[in-house]
């Protein structure tokens, strides 16, 4: 169980790294905080896993949770990262429609250049003040990080016969 162990927290650097990645690549308006939290706490909550699976000799039941929730946890994520991307996917679009139509406005209008002047015509437009892309790609990342961690953590389960 020290392998799953260690996976889970190989697993939650990932998170974490993927969470700093989102972090450091956020534009200036994003809410670049939450691109850390988030992960940081899925992270977290493999670390409590894995913490758990260490225990399994002294208490099975703890054991047996933290190895089981740690199967789980992956795929719950994923579902997750996917949807989140999937939404933020659809806003790519109308950024760049609107981020077109405001450089063509600036040129004509010099006073939409100032902050609140520029946030009041993206919110016009209904489209976002700066590219969601990597978020976008983030998640994506993320997903596929959580997908392997999935099948990473079945693949060192132990054979029917050697388990106790």
């Amino acid at each position: 169980m020290i392998k799953a162990a260690l996976m889970m927290v190989v697993y939650a650097l990932v998170l974490v790294m993927g969470g700093v990645v989102a972090y450091m690549l956020a534009p200036e308006g994003a809410n670049a905080a939450t691109a850390l939290i988030v992960p940081s706490a899925c992270a977290a909550l493999m670390i409590a896993c894995a913490v758990m699976t260490l225990m399994l000799k002294k208490n099975k039941r703890v054991g047996m949770i933290g190895i089981h929730v740690g199967l789980i946890l992956p795929l719950v994520f994923t579902a997750a990262f996917i949807q989140r991307a999937v939404a933020g996917y659809g806003s790519i679009g109308a950024y760049k429609e609107a981020n077109a139509a405001y450089v063509e406005a600036v040129a004509n209008d010099a006073t939409l250049a100032e902050e609140e002047n520029r946030e009041a015509f993206f919110k016009e437009k209904d489209a976002p003040d700066h590219s969601k892309a990597y978020l976008v790609a983030t998640l994506a990342l993320l997903s596929g990080s959580s997908v392997m961690g999935f099948f990473a953590l079945i693949s060192m389960r132990p054979k029917p016969s050697d388990r106790t």
